[in-house]
């Protein structure tokens, strides 16, 4: 800890993010195994449990290493511009399970494409 706490930028913030990544990423991967326990593993719950998954874990992990990162203030720029995208990314994937289990198939696969799109052009911004 005495390591990190000398080597980071912002120490407490990418310290407790590591940690939300870690255990964001062991839960998706429970509620994976949960999903296949009970036999939900039609596409549209897998894709939902990727989604969501994935996506908060990849928030996270960004933010982790946009706080630890001490470099040049070019580098730093682009991890604080990767760390913002990934709240889209985090949007469409929170709502994506939703879209796709409330929605029927063809709306809700509609839905969904333009979740991803509108936070694809959110980033390219």
């Amino acid at each position: 800890m005495p390591y990190f706490m000398k080597k980071a930028r912002d120490p407490i913030s990418s310290y407790t993010h590591f940690l939300g990544a870690i255990l964001f990423g062991a839960g998706a991967i429970l509620l994976f195994f949960r999903a296949f326990a009970t036999g939900s593993t039609d596409k549209r719950t897998l894709l939902s449990l990727l989604a969501f998954g994935c996506s908060i874990t990849a928030l996270y992990s960004a933010s982790a290493i946009y706080h630890f990162c001490n470099r040049e203030p070019k580098v730093i720029f682009h991890l604080r511009k990767l760390d913002h995208s990934m709240i889209y990314v985090l949007i469409a994937g929170t709502y994506t399970p939703i879209l796709l289990a409330y929605l029927e198939p063809p709306k809700g696969a509609a839905f969904t494409a333009a979740m991803w799109i509108i936070a694809a052009a959110g980033i390219a911004m």
